[in-house]
């Protein structure tokens, strides 16, 4: 459902603004904040922003260690460095 709200928006700011809308809103489960953050560092990396991605991605982790995602894009970043 994220994912489809998102790919809908034009702008990579009205993608970063719903996500961290989302991430920052502690009645959703873990899971789903974790899922906005690994799209947020996903914006990010688009942006070069490789810090803030990485902390993105450290966030995403601390709420759900087992996102795939998250942990996929950390090894990718990691090795690509």
């Amino acid at each position: 459902m994220i994912d489809l709200h998102v790919s809908r928006m034009e702008t990579t700011d009205a993608k970063l603004k719903y996500l961290q809308k989302l991430a920052a809103n502690t009645r959703l489960a873990s899971e789903l904040r974790s899922h906005a953050l690994t799209r947020i560092a996903g914006v990010y990396l688009e942006r070069s922003q490789m810090e803030k991605a990485l902390g993105a991605i450290a966030l995403a982790l601390e709420l759900n260690s087992v996102n795939m995602s998250a942990l996929r894009l950390n090894a990718e970043i990691r090795f690509s460095s």
